[in-house]
């Protein structure tokens, strides 16, 4: 599947779903983080006072340059130079809410990166 991927258009399902098992398997994903039943009503935590979605939105993911910098937007840079992505965990079953756990870039396998997937999907 790896070597079909490029074959196919960025925003085709194959290559949206592809990008999401691929950064679940560097984080293990649960269901509820990942996605949601409906397409425009989005389940949240109402256990927590501000009620945050159960799923990730974009703001859940920071990415870095080399030495823990920042970058403020994504866009602008090439993949090369993003050297980790931040994931911030609003809800989880664990309860551990409000984790951050970093990923770093896999130089030595480039198409299963979790730093190209968390890209593609932000």
């Amino acid at each position: 599947m790896a070597m079909h991927i490029p074959t196919l258009a960025p925003t085709h399902p194959f290559v949206v779903i592809f990008d999401w098992i691929i950064l679940g398997c560097y984080a293990g994903f649960c269901t509820l983080e990942w996605c949601q039943v409906l397409q425009h009503a989005y389940k949240s935590n109402t256990s927590w006072p501000l009620q945050p979605l159960e799923a990730f939105s974009a703001e859940d993911f920071e990415f870095f340059l080399d030495r823990e910098i920042p970058i403020a937007d994504i866009n602008l840079l090439p993949l090369a130079t993003v050297a980790s992505v931040h994931i911030w965990w609003q809800t989880q079953k664990s309860k551990q809410n409000g984790e951050k756990i970093p990923f770093f870039c896999d130089s030595i396998n480039p198409q299963l990166c979790p730093i190209a997937a968390a890209i593609h999907i932000v």
